[in-house]
């Protein structure tokens, strides 16, 4: 996976001037800044991303993930627009991919608008350059990626005094992850050439592949739906998709002890 996201990379962000970094537990990679878990034994994901982030010495970051293959070229000048940006604004958070669309635009010509502090996946880990104390202060041990995502855009709200912002144009462009529960997502990778490099993931299954199909037909139905009509369908949906993990879980559970 990171040759892939290393080539990929190299070959749309040529120019890129910030130094790289690769979060791993142990092993080393020679293309980039290594930060080693120096725990020296597993931890949980987000206990994982606090022993890295605190190993660089910068006040903003760009966190991505690897399995967020860059589609097309980086625009450097729009990277320095927005790190310009959000230090302009002392802003914690600016998401770099159109996912979802801003609620409030900064004004009628600008490229960036805030969210809502009720969106559903506020702190998300999609593409975005972060206030490195803020994400700091988000971030609790023990935590999975989607955990963070939930309990991370809870732990936001109840601070206050925190901004997110994201672009109506999407600057950092991977188009979908690619691994979805430890499989490949076939959606997702037609256009990559996977058999080269080998990637040790079982292809998802059909249904599931159809699954997340339609969830990016909703996501861009909701894109395109008016502002004052988004967040309460946005909120909506999420409650039902709560509420149906929840009772899957349930099923689950009642069924491994039958």
């Amino acid at each position: 996976m990171w040759t892939l996201n290393f080539d990929f990379l190299e070959k749309y962000w040529s120019d890129c001037p910030y130094p790289v970094y690769l979060g791993t537990d142990s092993l080393l990679s020679e293309r980039s800044k290594t930060l080693v878990n120096r725990k020296g034994q597993y931890l949980s994901w987000s206990s994982c991303l606090l022993e890295w982030i605190n190993q660089i010495d910068t006040e903003y970051v760009l966190l991505t993930l690897d399995d967020f293959i860059i589609r097309k070229k980086i625009n450097q000048l729009q990277i320095e627009n927005c790190l310009e940006f959000i230090i302009r604004k002392n802003i914690d958070s600016l998401r770099l991919v159109r996912r979802p669309k801003p609620f409030y635009p900064e004004n009628e010509d600008s490229l960036f608008g805030r969210y809502d502090m009720m969106m559903p996946y506020l702190a998300s880990l999609q593409a975005s350059i972060w206030k490195k104390s803020s994400l700091l202060s988000l971030i609790k041990e023990g935590e999975s990626i989607w955990e963070f995502e939930n309990s991370g855009s809870s732990r936001a709200r109840e601070q206050g005094g925190l901004s997110f912002y994201g672009v109506y144009e999407t600057v950092f462009d991977y188009g979908e992850h690619i691994i979805d529960g430890g499989k490949l997502l076939r959606t997702s990778t037609y256009n990559l050439p996977i058999d080269k490099y080998k990637l040790d993931f079982t292809p998802n299954s059909f249904p599931s592949e159809i699954n997340i199909l339609l969830k990016r037909l909703l996501h861009f139905c909701i894109h395109n739906t008016p502002t004052y009509l988004r967040l309460k369908l946005i909120n909506f949906l999420y409650s039902k998709y709560k509420s149906n993990t929840v009772e899957q879980k349930t099923i689950a559970s009642h069924n491994k002890e039958m």
